[in-house]
């Protein structure tokens, strides 16, 4: 017996099962048909887990729309089962993180624009500060990608500078964040 069930275009999860029957057993006894729909029950649940750590994956990956979709279908597909719980909680977080991602964009906007400012002014201390805590604090955001072109300018700045102690330290840091 093989199910196989398509998740994505590129993964496609097979499993098989062997089914013994005992010596002296016929074909059709209960026992034979209970260890098939254990074994039916086992692989859906299996399958649901699966299905539940792909839309997780694409979550992480920042494929938003594929989880979505994915933990909708759980949802309205399996709505009385376990990964049906946890994908609803899955959706609550996303539907949670965007609205608080949304209110914090301009001030997030603004902490960029004063490090900017403190750049410009010659203030590479306090400019420094402020990128690194957009990168710290939030590595997910347009404004952290940003702050890191900034750091990586400042270290350049340092190296032809001499100062190649500080640069060193910078390019390190910016390194670890990529890990």
């Amino acid at each position: 017996m093989t199910n196989a069930v398509e998740f994505d275009e590129d993964e496609t999860v097979t499993e098989s099962v062997n089914v013994t029957i005992e010596v002296g057993a016929s074909p059709g006894t209960a026992a034979v048909c209970a260890t098939e729909k254990e074994i039916s029950c086992e692989m859906s649940r299996e399958l649901l887990e699966r299905l539940l750590a792909i839309a997780q994956r694409h979550r992480k990956e920042g494929n938003i729309q594929r989880a979505k979709e994915l933990f909708w279908t759980l949802v309205e597909e399996r709505s009385e089962t376990p990964q049906a719980d946890t994908a609803r909680a899955e959706l609550a977080a996303l539907a949670e993180g965007l609205a608080s991602a949304a209110a914090s964009r301009p001030l997030l906007e603004h902490l960029f624009t004063m490090a900017q400012h403190y750049r410009k002014e010659g203030n590479y201390r306090e400019a420094t500060e402020l990128f690194w805590k957009l990168v710290d604090e939030h590595s997910e955001t347009p404004q952290a990608d940003a702050a890191k072109t900034e750091l990586l300018a400042l270290a350049e700045g340092h190296e032809r500078a001499g100062n190649q102690h500080m640069a060193r330290s910078m390019y390190e840091r910016l390194l670890a964040q990529e890990d």
